[in-house]
Protein backbone atom coordinates (compact mmCIF):
# COMPACT_ATOMS: atom_id res chain seq x y z
CA UNK A 1 0.00 0.00 0.00
CA UNK A 2 3.46 2.49 -0.21
CA UNK A 3 1.88 3.48 -3.62
CA UNK A 4 -1.68 4.81 -2.16
CA UNK A 5 0.03 6.35 0.95
CA UNK A 6 2.56 7.65 -1.28
CA UNK A 7 -0.20 9.31 -3.39
CA UNK A 8 -2.09 10.80 -1.05
CA UNK A 9 0.59 11.91 1.07
CA UNK A 10 1.69 13.70 -2.06
CA UNK A 11 -1.40 15.67 -2.12
CA UNK A 12 -1.90 16.82 1.34
CA UNK A 13 1.46 17.68 1.56
CA UNK A 14 1.28 20.20 -1.33
CA UNK A 15 -2.15 21.34 0.06
CA UNK A 16 -0.77 21.90 3.53
CA UNK A 17 2.59 23.49 2.66
CA UNK A 18 0.47 26.24 0.83
CA UNK A 19 -1.40 26.87 3.85
CA UNK A 20 1.75 26.64 6.46
CA UNK A 21 3.54 29.39 4.03
CA UNK A 22 1.36 32.45 4.69
CA UNK A 23 1.40 32.57 8.33
CA UNK A 24 5.24 31.66 8.43
CA UNK A 25 5.73 34.37 5.85
CA UNK A 26 3.51 36.35 8.33
CA UNK A 27 5.76 35.60 11.41
CA UNK A 28 9.16 35.89 9.53
CA UNK A 29 7.82 39.98 8.67
CA UNK A 30 6.74 40.19 12.05
CA UNK A 31 9.98 39.01 13.42
CA UNK A 32 11.48 41.66 11.72
CA UNK A 33 9.53 43.94 12.72
CA UNK A 34 10.30 43.79 16.23
CA UNK A 35 13.81 43.70 15.25
CA UNK A 36 13.05 47.30 13.57
CA UNK A 37 11.55 48.35 16.58
CA UNK A 38 14.36 47.27 18.84
CA UNK A 39 16.68 49.22 16.97
CA UNK A 40 14.30 51.99 17.26
CA UNK A 41 14.37 51.89 21.32
CA UNK A 42 18.04 51.29 21.57
CA UNK A 43 18.82 54.87 18.89
CA UNK A 44 15.49 56.79 20.87
CA UNK A 45 17.36 55.59 24.47
CA UNK A 46 18.46 58.22 26.15
CA UNK A 47 20.00 58.46 30.38
CA UNK A 48 21.57 55.47 32.55
CA UNK A 49 18.20 53.38 31.76
CA UNK A 50 18.51 53.24 27.84
CA UNK A 51 15.29 50.72 27.91
CA UNK A 52 12.23 52.80 29.27
CA UNK A 53 9.55 50.56 31.26
CA UNK A 54 6.86 50.75 28.57
CA UNK A 55 8.82 49.91 25.87
CA UNK A 56 10.23 46.41 27.90
CA UNK A 57 6.23 46.25 28.03
CA UNK A 58 5.62 47.09 24.51
CA UNK A 59 8.71 44.20 23.24
CA UNK A 60 7.62 41.14 25.77
CA UNK A 61 3.78 41.53 24.39
CA UNK A 62 4.80 41.42 20.91
CA UNK A 63 7.79 38.84 21.24
CA UNK A 64 5.21 36.47 23.14
CA UNK A 65 2.49 37.26 20.66
CA UNK A 66 5.01 35.83 18.31
CA UNK A 67 6.41 33.05 20.11
CA UNK A 68 3.11 31.60 20.22
CA UNK A 69 2.50 32.17 16.56
CA UNK A 70 5.88 29.73 16.64
CA UNK A 71 5.02 27.34 18.95
CA UNK A 72 1.56 26.63 16.98
CA UNK A 73 3.53 26.13 13.70
CA UNK A 74 5.70 23.90 15.25
CA UNK A 75 2.73 21.87 16.60
CA UNK A 76 1.23 21.95 13.39
CA UNK A 77 4.43 20.79 11.44
CA UNK A 78 4.79 18.16 14.20
CA UNK A 79 1.35 16.90 13.19
CA UNK A 80 1.83 16.94 9.96
CA UNK A 81 4.80 14.71 10.23
CA UNK A 82 2.92 12.12 12.55
CA UNK A 83 0.51 11.65 9.61
CA UNK A 84 3.02 11.62 6.51
CA UNK A 85 5.32 9.16 8.06
CA UNK A 86 4.07 6.83 10.33
CA UNK A 87 4.80 3.28 10.25
CA UNK A 88 2.11 1.59 7.39
CA UNK A 89 1.85 -1.90 10.14
CA UNK A 90 -1.75 -2.22 10.08
CA UNK A 91 -2.87 -2.62 13.83
CA UNK A 92 -5.70 -1.85 16.91
CA UNK A 93 -5.92 2.10 16.30
CA UNK A 94 -7.26 4.92 18.58
CA UNK A 95 -9.87 6.34 16.61
CA UNK A 96 -10.37 9.14 18.12
CA UNK A 97 -6.81 10.15 18.33
CA UNK A 98 -6.60 9.73 14.74
CA UNK A 99 -9.54 12.36 13.81
CA UNK A 100 -8.12 14.98 16.14
CA UNK A 101 -4.82 15.24 14.87
CA UNK A 102 -6.77 15.74 11.26
CA UNK A 103 -8.97 18.15 13.24
CA UNK A 104 -5.79 19.94 14.38
CA UNK A 105 -4.00 19.64 10.70
CA UNK A 106 -7.60 21.45 9.85
CA UNK A 107 -7.39 24.29 11.51
CA UNK A 108 -5.13 25.70 9.04
CA UNK A 109 -7.93 25.37 6.20
CA UNK A 110 -11.34 26.03 8.04
CA UNK A 111 -11.00 29.39 8.64
CA UNK A 112 -14.50 31.64 9.58
CA UNK A 113 -16.54 28.16 8.64
CA UNK A 114 -17.97 26.98 11.70
CA UNK A 115 -16.60 23.59 12.67
CA UNK A 116 -18.90 20.97 14.75
CA UNK A 117 -17.37 18.09 16.07
CA UNK A 118 -18.71 15.40 18.49
CA UNK A 119 -15.90 12.75 18.25
CA UNK A 120 -16.71 10.20 21.16
CA UNK A 121 -14.95 7.43 22.63
CA UNK A 122 -14.90 4.44 20.44
CA UNK A 123 -12.92 1.02 20.92
CA UNK A 124 -10.08 0.64 18.69
CA UNK A 125 -10.26 -0.03 15.07
CA UNK A 126 -8.30 -2.17 12.02
CA UNK A 127 -6.23 0.20 10.34
CA UNK A 128 -2.67 1.74 10.07
CA UNK A 129 -2.26 4.98 12.52
CA UNK A 130 -1.09 8.18 10.47
CA UNK A 131 -2.88 6.08 7.44
CA UNK A 132 -6.25 6.59 8.90
CA UNK A 133 -5.44 10.53 10.10
CA UNK A 134 -4.31 11.07 6.87
CA UNK A 135 -7.52 10.13 5.22
CA UNK A 136 -9.65 11.57 7.66
CA UNK A 137 -7.50 14.99 6.72
CA UNK A 138 -7.75 14.49 3.09
CA UNK A 139 -11.86 14.27 3.05
CA UNK A 140 -12.15 17.28 5.93
CA UNK A 141 -10.12 19.56 3.22
CA UNK A 142 -12.81 18.83 0.85
CA UNK A 143 -15.06 19.74 2.85
CA UNK A 144 -13.33 22.93 3.80
CA UNK A 145 -12.88 23.67 0.10
CA UNK A 146 -16.87 22.85 -0.73
CA UNK A 147 -17.53 25.13 2.48
CA UNK A 148 -15.24 28.12 2.50
CA UNK A 149 -16.68 29.82 -0.42
CA UNK A 150 -20.16 29.65 1.04
CA UNK A 151 -21.83 32.07 3.58
CA UNK A 152 -22.81 31.06 7.22
CA UNK A 153 -21.93 27.37 6.14
CA UNK A 154 -19.79 24.39 8.58
CA UNK A 155 -18.40 21.24 8.43
CA UNK A 156 -19.62 18.48 11.02
CA UNK A 157 -17.50 15.88 12.04
CA UNK A 158 -18.82 12.91 14.28
CA UNK A 159 -17.60 9.51 15.35
CA UNK A 160 -19.74 6.39 16.89
CA UNK A 161 -19.50 2.66 17.44
CA UNK A 162 -22.22 0.48 16.36
CA UNK A 163 -22.30 -3.33 16.45
CA UNK A 164 -18.82 -4.49 15.54
CA UNK A 165 -18.06 -1.63 13.76
CA UNK A 166 -16.99 2.26 14.44
CA UNK A 167 -18.00 4.81 11.83
CA UNK A 168 -16.37 8.46 11.09
CA UNK A 169 -18.85 10.75 9.26
CA UNK A 170 -17.90 14.33 7.97
CA UNK A 171 -20.26 16.61 6.20
CA UNK A 172 -20.62 20.27 5.25
CA UNK A 173 -23.41 22.32 4.16
CA UNK A 174 -21.09 24.56 1.31
CA UNK A 175 -21.35 23.87 -2.42
CA UNK A 176 -20.52 20.35 -2.74
CA UNK A 177 -17.17 18.87 -3.92
CA UNK A 178 -16.43 15.19 -4.31
CA UNK A 179 -13.20 13.04 -4.06
CA UNK A 180 -10.94 13.07 -7.11
CA UNK A 181 -11.36 10.02 -9.23
CA UNK A 182 -7.83 9.23 -8.70
CA UNK A 183 -7.32 9.77 -5.48
CA UNK A 184 -10.73 8.05 -4.61
CA UNK A 185 -9.18 4.67 -6.16
CA UNK A 186 -6.21 5.19 -3.93
CA UNK A 187 -8.34 5.46 -0.60
CA UNK A 188 -10.76 2.24 -1.51
CA UNK A 189 -7.65 0.29 -2.37
CA UNK A 190 -5.79 1.29 1.07
CA UNK A 191 -9.34 0.95 3.20
CA UNK A 192 -9.90 -2.10 1.60
CA UNK A 193 -6.72 -3.43 2.87
CA UNK A 194 -8.02 -2.62 6.31
CA UNK A 195 -11.66 -3.98 5.76
CA UNK A 196 -13.00 -0.43 5.52
CA UNK A 197 -15.32 1.26 3.67
CA UNK A 198 -16.15 4.48 2.54
CA UNK A 199 -19.19 5.84 1.34
CA UNK A 200 -19.68 9.57 -0.53
CA UNK A 201 -22.72 11.61 -0.51
CA UNK A 202 -22.37 15.14 -2.92
CA UNK A 203 -25.50 17.23 -3.22
CA UNK A 204 -23.93 20.66 -5.60
CA UNK A 205 -25.03 23.26 -3.87
CA UNK A 206 -26.48 21.71 -1.03
CA UNK A 207 -23.03 20.24 0.54
CA UNK A 208 -21.83 16.44 0.54
CA UNK A 209 -20.34 14.05 3.07
CA UNK A 210 -18.56 11.18 3.50
CA UNK A 211 -19.47 8.00 6.19
CA UNK A 212 -16.04 5.65 6.79
CA UNK A 213 -17.01 2.48 8.93
CA UNK A 214 -14.06 0.44 10.33
CA UNK A 215 -13.92 -2.81 11.64
CA UNK A 216 -13.61 -2.99 15.81
CA UNK A 217 -9.71 -4.64 16.00
CA UNK A 218 -9.67 -8.04 17.53
CA UNK A 219 -7.36 -9.46 19.66
CA UNK A 220 -5.78 -11.28 17.20
CA UNK A 221 -5.65 -7.84 14.92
Amino acid sequence: MKDVRGALSGELAAALTAELAAPMQGLRDRLALLVDHIDRYIGESTGPDPYPWQSLQGLRHELGGAYLEANLLMRQLGDVRAVLLAPEEITAVDCAHEVELALNLLAMKHGNVELIADVGVTPPVRAAAGALALVVTRLLWLCAQSAQDVAASAISVRTWAEGEAVWISIADSGRGLALPEHEAEAVHRLLASWGATLDAIVAPGRGGGFELRLHVATLAG
